[in-house]
This record gives structure tokens, C-alpha cells and sequence, in this order.
């Protein structure tokens, strides 16, 4: 778009793309990716937007309680959280699997934790549009990791209570 200013004798042309003013956030970007994969099915997708193992050891693992660390280690963890992420996913897909539903808006929260260069968020809150215009706002991940502006999804599992 094209706008003209007129400043006295000098005329100013401010130039402005769509796309700088409506940027959207990495987070956007991965949960319009989630949204896209929900729609055509797509299970292999769905592990390129989840955290490695190794960030889970280096950035999730050592942020649970102490309770949850002293009752099983990170070897263990890593297989029950990988179940219930999978426990998620499976509910997300019979939820929304094959429909087209648009990213409305998406209300991410503070980190719970900040670390040197890493940030865990909860699942955020999304706000989407099915075809017939309706809207709704849900939790379609559980977690978040921003690692260097780029987030995976820490797990697929919502608590029922944070829905």
C-alpha cells in the first residue's frame, strides 16, 4: 500500500507491506503448521514439530519438581511423556482430524520458565474459525519450548483442567 503525506512543501511516500505489519510470531507459525497437519492427517508431520529428546533432557527435565525427578529418571520420563504426548495427539486428531479449521488467534503465556536462551511456555490458548465461521478457543498443544526464536511443542497432552 501507498500512502502520500503532504509536510508543508515536501511530499513523503510511505510505503508499507502487508506482510512487515502483519508479521506473525514463530509460535504462530508452528501452531498454523499443528492446525494444517490436524487437517490432512498428516502423523508423520507431527514429530517435526516436537522437541528431541535432548532438549527434553537439557531444558524440560531438569525444570520438574523434585517429587516427579526422585520417582523415576530421565530415561523414564522421557517414554511416559512420549506416551502421553501421543495419548494427545490421538485425542487432537479424533477432535479436529479432517477438518479446516484457521488460526483466529493464538494467546501465548508468560514463560514458566526462562533459562539462558531457552523459554517453556504452557500450551497456549488458540482461538480458531471452522468452515462454517464458528469460532472457538482451545489448547491444541500442552507445551512450548522457544529455543533461539524457534518453538517446538513439548508435548501433545492437554490437561483436561487447562482446556
Amino acid at each position: 500500500m501507498k500512502y502520500l503525506f503532504r509536510t508543508g512543501g515536501l511530499v513523503v511516500c510511505l510505503l508499507v507491506s502487508s506482510t512487515s505489519v502483519f508479521a506473525q510470531s514463530p509460535a504462530e507459525d508452528l501452531i498454523k503448521n499443528v492446525l494444517k497437519s490436524v487437517e490432512t492427517n498428516d502423523r508423520q508431520s507431527f514429530k517435526g514439530y516436537v522437541v528431541s529428546d535432548q532438549d527434553i533432557k537439557s531444558f524440560v527435565w531438569p525444570n520438574l519438581s523434585g517429587v516427579l525427578r526422585s520417582s523415576m529418571n530421565v530415561d523414564q520420563y522421557l517414554q511416559t511423556s512420549a506416551k502421553s504426548s501421543d495419548a494427545g495427539l490421538a485425542e487432537l486428531l479424533i477432535k479436529f482430524g479432517g477438518k479446516k479449521v484457521t488460526l483466529v488467534k493464538l494467546m501465548l503465556p508468560e514463560p514458566k520458565k526462562k533459562g539462558q536462551g531457552y523459554q517453556l511456555f504452557d500450551g497456549p490458548l488458540v482461538t480458531i474459525r471452522d468452515e462454517a465461521g464458528s469460532e472457538s478457543s482451545t489448547r491444541i498443544v500442552g507445551g512450548l519450548l522457544e529455543r533461539g526464536g524457534i518453538y517446538k511443542v513439548t508435548t501433545y497432552y492437554v490437561s483436561p483442567t487447562t482446556r
